[in-house]
């Protein structure tokens, strides 16, 4: 809050009145001009503003008008010598919280205050950021549709009808949640070299409509998952859907069939217009959502195994998989370590954090998906090999190496064959897990210790001089509101109250061993008037500041 008037009296009278706030956490500014009052403002985030109207210059109204055109949220309460009706007119047209005659005393400025306190309060209300919550998720649909259909094939635990059925319907996705759905997988070959990604997104959206074209006859949701892949997600349109019973029944063939047909035309179309290849792989037949995530992992397995020379491919699901195309693998282990290997960028950003405990969870589930008592498989070293890539990206981003950390160290985490065996190898790799963790935390509190020791000896270096909550923040390169909030997690103590206690605990000892005048002393320690000062050392101490003097006061003289 900043109170701004050309009587230096009322400014500083005012500013000493809300000293005394404390279930507000406040941080207060003064200007004896709006022109100094605009300086400030635009260097500083403002939520409340009182204000003259009358002053030279610049006026209130005018202050007034520039403020909100920077801070729009910001509330004025206006002060005027003045009952002239117009005067409150225009403050009031112009947004202003309250208008307040002088005359009218301290009580009902601070009735002022607070009432703006609640305004400010209300706005954050969760009603009102739910309403908006829902404005936005309505202009972020098509994303949040494409989030959620990945989340149906990719997720560990298939969703419940009725939830699956619930979110059809919040987010206007134009499938029926209850029938088959086939699923048709597609990659971009090749994007040509200059190509920026905006110009791949839109030529995404260009396959997408080309898919919709062909397969106009069908209901369908388009999902891009990757910079080069896309899936569409296929069901017979209304008159499809609505055939005869013994059409029914022949409907998934009948779609899978022509879907498979479409392809050629689909692919073709990609090349002539949007200068891109694609290979596609389409499902054997439309299946139950609970059973589109086994569909999707071997679409993602047929597309990667690929033909020929492995561009412009078009693919069908088989029956079955030749036994010498595919190794005799555990197909449950096999779709848990994709699912736990999709979800690889949350594991980084709880490593990142400091998030032991997101972290340590999903690396358990990873592990436990491929352990075997059997020698290394293929399975096991895919998953060492994400988790150790993981943890070295980690280290080399961070520049914090675990303790202790040695070449060998290094060489042992990323080789697999350097443990005797797979339990070897993941302890290995918890042990490493765990010293980063252990070593970000020392670092962690390392950074905090030195970041108050820095602030607290800025403080009492500059006692006597403005001690704002911006120019502390521009010490330590933080913003203001993240400065408050860090430093009083970390100490239990407001940054407020801390400068408040140096300052008194400093003119306490100027008083004891020192022959400085009270209003000098009163200025060294940054208090803005002796009268300020004399209130805040009695609320302090129970005594004047000469009765101190008197009291413990040094024969230094």
């Amino acid at each position: 809050m900043i109170v701004v008037d050309d009587e230096p009296i009322i400014v500083d009278g005012l500013y000493e009145l809300f000293q005394d706030v404390a279930d507000v956490e406040l941080t207060l500014y003064k200007a004896y001009s709006a022109v100094e009052a605009l300086e400030i403002v635009r260097r500083t985030k403002m939520d409340i503003v009182i204000t003259d109207i009358e002053m030279p210059e610049l006026s209130g109204l005018e202050l007034q008008k520039r403020i909100a055109a920077q801070w729009p949220a910001c509330r004025i309460i206006f002060l005027t010598g003045y009952s002239d009706f117009s005067y409150a007119h225009n403050a009031v047209r112009h947004g202003a919280a309250d208008f307040i005659l002088k005359t009218e005393g301290d009580e009902k400025i601070v009735d002022a205050f607070y009432k703006a306190v609640r305004s400010i309060t209300m706005e954050l209300d969760a009603e009102k950021l739910l309403e908006k919550a829902k404005r936005q998720m309505r202009m972020a649909l098509p994303a949040l549709q494409t989030q959620y259909l990945l989340h149906l094939v990719e997720g560990d635990v298939p969703e419940k009808d009725r939830i699956r059925a619930q979110r059809f319907t919040e987010l206007g996705i134009g499938l029926s949640p209850d029938a088959p759905v086939l699923l048709v997988l597609g990659r971009v070959d090749d994007w040509h070299a200059d190509m920026s990604g905006t110009d791949k997104a839109l030529l995404l959206y260009g396959v997408h409509n080309i898919a919709e074209e062909y397969l106009s006859r069908c209901r369908l949701a388009f999902a891009a998952y990757s910079v080069n892949k896309f899936a569409v997600f296929v069901q017979p349109g209304e008159t499809e859907a609505g055939q005869g019973d013994g059409e029914e029944r022949d409907g998934g063939s009948a779609l899978s069939m022509f879907v498979g047909g479409m392809l050629d035309n689909i692919q073709s179309s990609c090349k002539s217009y949007l200068k891109v290849t694609v290979s596609l792989a389409v499902g054997r037949e439309p299946v139950e959502w609970a059973a589109a995530g086994r569909q999707w992992l071997e679409l993602e397995r047929l597309l990667g195994r690929g033909l020929g020379l492995g561009r412009e491919a078009l693919l069908t699901e088989g029956r079955e998989t030749p036994a010498d195309e595919r190794m005799a693998v555990d197909t449950a282990t096999e779709r848990k370590l994709y699912r736990l290997l999709k979800r690889i960028d949350r594991a980084e950003a709880a490593l990142e954090n400091g998030q032991r405990e997101a972290f340590v969870q999903w690396f358990d589930d990873v592990m436990e998906a491929v352990d075997r008592e059997t020698p290394f498989n293929p399975f096991q070293t895919e998953a060492y090999y994400a988790v150790a890539q993981l943890l070295l990206k980690s280290i080399n981003r961070t520049g914090i190496r675990p303790e202790p950390w040695t070449p060998d160290d290094l060489d042992r985490l990323m080789n697999v064959r350097f443990h005797a065996g797979w339990r070897e190898a993941a302890a290995n790799l918890r042990r490493t897990a765990e010293l980063l963790f252990e070593k970000k935390q020392r670092d962690r509190s390392d950074r905090s210790d030195e970041l108050v020791v820095k602030i607290n000896r800025f403080i009492h270096d500059h006692l006597d001089e403005e001690l704002s909550l911006n120019r502390l923040s521009e010490k330590v390169y933080m913003n203001p509101s993240y400065l408050s909030r860090l430093y009083k997690q970390l100490t239990g103590v407001g940054l407020s109250e801390f400068i408040s206690g140096a300052r008194m605990e400093k003119a306490k000892e100027l008083l004891r061993s020192s022959r400085h005048k009270i209003q000098d002393i009163c200025k060294m320690t940054g208090f803005d008037t002796p009268a300020y000062f004399t209130r805040l050392f009695k609320k302090h101490t129970g005594l004047t500041p000469q009765e101190y003097r008197e009291l413990h006061g040094k024969a230094v003289w």
